[in-house]
């Protein structure tokens, strides 16, 4: 242990004054440690604690906030759904035109099924593993699969209908409506279903009939003057089972990119 300056003088003086013989001064190693330590604290309790800014000047960002700014991929998906489940259940399924047997309809699809709109969540219980099942999905990206589901949701037009299997927590079966809204007919809007399949162990439960059913008649409910789809010819007297009939019109496209 070092002695600071003005103790070592100190001490000097003190023995000074011991050999001149002034009594009453005694100073042994414990009294010389006493004093040290002493002066430490002395010397350390005039530094002043850096104190820590107020609250107020450095404000947190809000969790809403933090989440929008998190990757999809980390942050938990919504099961908002893409469109009001309600308007599934105020569907008149009187008007239905198609014999199921076993019978089943939205509201009862089957054993451990629900048909209902598509949510966020949804990629992450088997979404794209069916859809792929019809076309090529490419590769997706959580967060080009959020920004395209709001797109979607936000624009009103859009009722991607899904069937998951609850025992599975899988999305066994999809299709969508899509409506077009027109300056022809009184500005009326126009119905167009797409994308429709079930999953291969899946079918023969009447999933596609379901699905068909339901947005025609959703179709209907929402004010379409008319519904159209797209098939193969092989497909045809499926579809006429729903009240379609075979356009005069050819179906003619242009692809870009798959």
């Amino acid at each position: 242990m070092v002695a600071p300056p003005f103790l070592c003088s100190h001490f000097l003086g003190q023995c000074s004054m011991r050999r001149l013989g002034l009594e009453g001064f005694r100073l042994n190693s414990l009294g010389f440690r006493k004093l040290v330590l002493g002066y430490q604290r002395e010397r350390f309790s005039t530094v002043k604690s850096i104190p820590h800014p107020p609250s107020h000047l450095y404000p947190r960002a809000p969790v809403a906030v933090c989440a929008a700014m998190m990757p999809a991929s980390k942050r938990q998906l919504d099961s908002t759904p893409m469109y009001d489940p309600h308007l599934l259940q105020e569907l008149d399924w009187s008007q239905n035109t198609v014999t199921f047997s076993p019978a089943i309809s939205p509201a009862n699809p089957g054993d451990g099924l629900v048909l209902r709109p598509l949510c966020e969540a949804d990629i992450n219980r088997g979404f794209f593993k069916v859809l792929g099942q019809l076309t090529e999905t490419g590769v997706v990206s959580p967060e080009q699969f959020t920004n395209t589901f709001k797109l979607m949701k936000s624009s009103g037009d859009y009722y991607v209908t899904v069937v998951e299997d609850t025992n599975l927590g899988q999305i066994v079966a999809t299709a969508t409506l899509v409506i077009e809204h027109k300056f022809t007919h009184s500005c009326a809007k126009r119905g167009r279903i797409e994308d429709v399949v079930v999953s291969g162990e899946c079918r023969g439960k009447q999933l596609g009939k379901l699905l068909t059913s339901t947005l025609t008649l959703l179709s209907k409910r929402l004010n379409c003057y008319k519904i159209t789809l797209e098939c193969l010819p092989k497909n045809v007297a499926f579809y006429k089972k729903f009240g379609y009939s075979v356009s005069e019109e050819n179906y003619m496209y242009q692809r870009f990119f798959n």
